[in-house]
């Protein structure tokens, strides 16, 4: 009845694994996988079998491990949640009920820090960006406490473990487990990230989250056609945002500022379009080049 109960589960967990929620979200997971391939290669029979095939999954999902009172799915672990709300499994009338349970876990059970595992690391931190709440997300990568990436360079990691406690003679002190954090810093602090139609990089938004206690990022994403770069530094009440977009890419840049901030773009390049002004943003659209921005938050 669509309801799997294999694999690993959220491996590593910090709290007990429900495995059964996991293994049933990848499962609709790959069934939108499965639609989007059919779709680019042509095959309609293909994208409307396994779109089929996933609302039934989705159905079965929110029939079997939502509690409509609380948000929580099965447990209510951080994992489960983050899969939910990060594969878009969540109905629309519960979403924010779902979010709740989660920010709450995060807050009040857990102090801050995150309970999940090496899948469910991954999709929380982009759940929670994706959701509006990129500052919790940063917070749990930032702390120095037991569970967390800095825990481990206060015991002298210098490379990534492959559990969230120190072990003397059992795990791994070399392991790509819990590198989903990297990506977490290419995806949101310098904001690199490929157009869900891209091919190869061709289209790309650039959209950094500037959290209030960083003064500077910068780092670049060697793309098959050429290196994707972003540098922002504060000073003051001036933000200075560059972009360097290789030959062969077009580019959508969300330069972030406050409401009524001052954005100028200072290296103004041919093609470039007017920026889109919202409230928390002004977006361009430019082609490859050196894009250098300045933003007056004063």
């Amino acid at each position: 009845n669509h309801i799997l109960n294999n694999c690993i589960g959220d491996h590593e967990s910090i709290v007990p694994i429900d495995r059964i929620v996991t293994t049933t979200a990848f499962y609709y997971y790959n069934t939108v996988l499965m639609a989007r391939l059919a779709d680019i290669l042509g095959k309609t029979e293909d994208k409307a079998y396994y779109e089929a095939l996933g609302e039934e999954i989705r159905q079965a999902f929110n029939d079997t491990f939502l509690d409509a009172e609380s948000g929580a799915y099965g447990e209510g672990t951080q994992a489960n949640q983050a899969f939910a709300l990060f594969f878009d499994l969540v109905p629309e009338a519960h979403h924010d009920r779902v979010l709740t349970h989660l920010l709450r876990d995060i807050k009040e059970n857990h102090d801050g820090k995150l309970s999940t595992g090496i899948f469910g690391t991954k999709y929380m931190l982009h759940a929670l960006v994706d959701n509006g709440h990129p500052e919790v997300a940063y917070n749990i990568i930032n702390h120095r406490e037991h569970p967390g990436w800095g825990y481990m360079i206060e015991n002298g990691a210098t490379t990534l473990w492959e559990h969230w406690a120190y072990s003397d003679n059992t795990f791994s002190h070399n392991h790509p487990m819990f590198g989903s954090v990297s990506e977490w810093f290419f995806r949101v602090l310098l904001g690199i990230q490929p157009n869900e139609d891209a091919v190869a990089f061709d289209q790309v938004t650039i959209c950094p989250y500037i959290p209030e206690d960083m003064d500077w990022a910068r780092g670049s994403y060697n793309s098959i056609r050429g290196p994707i770069a972003v540098d922002w530094s504060k000073s003051g009440e001036t933000l200075r945002l560059e972009v360097q977009v290789p030959v062969g890419v077009q580019a959508e840049i969300h330069v972030p500022h406050a409401p009524g901030a001052a954005v100028t773009l200072r290296t103004p390049e041919e093609g470039v379009q007017p920026g889109k002004k919202s409230d928390t943003a002004t977006i361009y659209q430019v082609g490859s080049g050196t894009h250098l921005f300045t933003v007056s938050q004063g």
